[in-house]
């Protein structure tokens, strides 16, 4: 369980772990940050592990991307972030990540179906971003904020928003849970056409 009281840095650790736990991150892939005030975010680094991160290796920014502190470099998708905060202040916290269901989606540009009402509540759609330059991805990307929370980027994985970093999570999850639904429904409907063949045939 995540405490919401939680600085900055405490909480993106936390949400690595719960992350990490849930399997939505593995080794190096994924990247987490947090506004902390109107100039600046506080964002993990480039080629570190989100299942082992600590607290001194986040990078403190600020929104050019100029670094404030932090003893390594930041993700090299703080593009990505800078672009979402940029369009939509009320943004709080952004996760990048490469859970594998979503991504599988996001990998053959599949749609994923809103089916239960708390997903169509909350997530209202899950756009899908076409493969492109990074300006013209994070462009799209900015269209679809303050709109939609979650958005899957064609041949990569997902991207999860939200007012502060919890709330990120929680799109995030709801998204992945979608996903499985979707799949489950799949599987199902072959099973049953796939029964009802043998039926037929016996």
């Amino acid at each position: 369980m995540v405490k919401k009281n939680l600085s900055p840095n405490a909480m993106i650790i936390s949400i690595s772990e719960i992350l990490n736990e849930k399997r939505f991150i593995s080794n190096y892939g994924g990247n987490i940050s947090v506004k902390t005030s109107a100039n600046k975010i506080l964002i993990t680094p480039t080629c570190s592990s989100l299942v082992s991160i600590t607290e001194d290796e986040l990078v403190l920014t600020e929104r050019n991307g100029n670094i404030i502190m932090g003893g390594t470099k930041p993700s090299r998708e703080l593009f990505i972030h800078r672009g979402i905060y940029d369009a939509c202040e009320e943004i709080g916290g952004v996760i990048h990540t490469h859970n594998s269901l979503l991504s599988a989606f996001a990998q053959l540009s599949y749609q994923v179906n809103l089916i239960t009402p708390e997903a169509r509540e909350y997530l209202k759609k899950i756009p899908i971003i076409k493969k492109s330059t990074d300006e013209k991805v994070v462009k799209e990307i900015q269209n679809y904020i303050g709109k939609y929370s979650v958005i899957l980027l064609e041949g990569h994985g997902v991207i999860a928003c939200g007012k502060n970093l919890l709330e990120a999570y929680n799109n995030i999850e709801l998204a992945e849970d979608s996903a499985k639904l979707n799949l489950y429904i799949e599987q199902l409907k072959s099973y049953k056409n796939s029964k009802s063949k043998r039926l037929k045939k016996g």
